[in-house]
Order: C-alpha cells, then structure tokens, then sequence
C-alpha cells in the first residue's frame, strides 16, 4: 500500500510502504499535480466562454468524519458539505475521472446526517455539464428532478477534472495522508483514484499544450 504523499513546493513526492505491490512507473507518475492542474484549466481556457473551475475541499479539524466543499464555476458557487458515513472526496475523485474518460453521465454522493448532497456530471465531448442537487433525506435514492438544484454549470471538461485533482492534493498537502485519515475517521486518502485522475488530466492537457 502506499504510505502517503507529501507536496514540496508544488511537487508530489509518493512514499510507498513496499515497492513490490504498485508499478514503480505508476509511483513516479504521481508528480507536480498543482502545477499541472494550472496548465489544464489555462489550456481549456484557450477556448472562448469557458469560465474558470475551483474545486475546495476542507477536512473540519474541531471534531472527526466532516468536511466542507466549494465548488465555483464561472460567477456561480455554492458550498456543500459531507460527513464520514460515505466516502465524499474518493466518490468526487472517482466521479471526475469517469467524466475525464467521456463517461456520460457519473454521480458522486455527500451524504449528510440527515440528507444528501449529490453531484451530478454529465459529460459530451469537451464540456461538462455539473449539478449539486440537495436532498432532505439520507440514502434515499430519489430522482434528480425531487431535489433541490444548488448549481447548475457549463464548464470545460478538463478544466473541471484540474480543479478536483487541485482540491484533493492541497488537502493532502494540508493533512498528509495519516492526518487525513485522522480526520475523516472512515477510510484513507484516495491515493489510487488520484493518481488515475492526475493521468486523465495530463493527457488531456499535452494536446492543447501547443494551441494558440
């Protein structure tokens, strides 16, 4: 398993608890995230109208098992927040992965005490539409259209990708992987999923490098 990753001045060092387990390949591909998330998001800004995407996820440090998340697209925002009865930033990662790889349509799910916070990705080509939709209930597995919708945006695929992988490496940067796991109470620091995020989002972003 991997111990944990620790940000230097903007670049992600991985310490692995043993080689044997994960591809030295895939340890060392895990480097400089932040700066990376900054080209991203700049490269998908070389197209017309395509607002910016901040992504800010916050472990409460007063207690254990909560978090609070900002998400801005453009000049709309909300906050949103998520206890420890799921897995909030791993299901947010996740779902920002599917979206990277064309997923269509891909949730992730805040689950509050009571009540739920769903996310709602719907991705074609390189736009991604993206929903918070407010629940009163918890795990109740009601349509989208019985919730309450807190935001509603347009935003470019890659630049919405960056700002999640932004959000989860300044929140290890903050807590390092054993403060994290601290903190949240329920489970580790998504180490896996970002590491697949961070790949989406370069290959994404080498394409558009170039573009003028």
């Amino acid at each position: 398993m991997l111990v944990g990753i620790q940000f230097h001045d903007a670049v992600c060092e991985v310490i692995p608890a043993t080689m044997s387990q994960k591809p030295r390949s895939l340890l060392n591909a895990f480097v400089a995230i932040q700066p990376l998330a900054y080209e991203a998001q700049m490269a998908d800004l070389s197209l017309p109208q395509v607002p910016v995407v901040r992504v800010d996820y916050r472990l409460a440090t007063g207690t254990v098992g909560w978090a609070s998340c900002d998400l801005v697209i453009g000049s709309s925002s909300v906050t949103v927040t998520a206890s420890y009865l799921g897995h909030a930033l791993e299901e947010l990662v996740e779902a920002a992965c599917l979206a990277m790889s064309g997923e269509p349509l891909c949730e992730a799910h805040f689950w509050e005490e009571p009540g739920e916070y769903r996310w709602v990705i719907e991705t074609a080509g390189q736009s991604t539409r993206v929903r918070i939709v407010e629940f009163d209930e918890l795990w109740s597995n009601m349509p989208i259209e019985d919730g309450t919708v807190l935001i509603d945006e347009i935003c470019g695929r890659t630049a919405f990708g960056a700002a999640v992988l932004r959000a989860a490496g300044e929140a290890l940067d903050k807590h390092g992987s054993t403060g994290y796991a601290r903190l949240w109470g329920r489970g580790e620091f998504p180490t896996e999923s970002v590491i697949w995020l961070r790949e989406l989002v370069l290959s994404a972003s080498e394409p558009d490098k170039g573009a003028t």
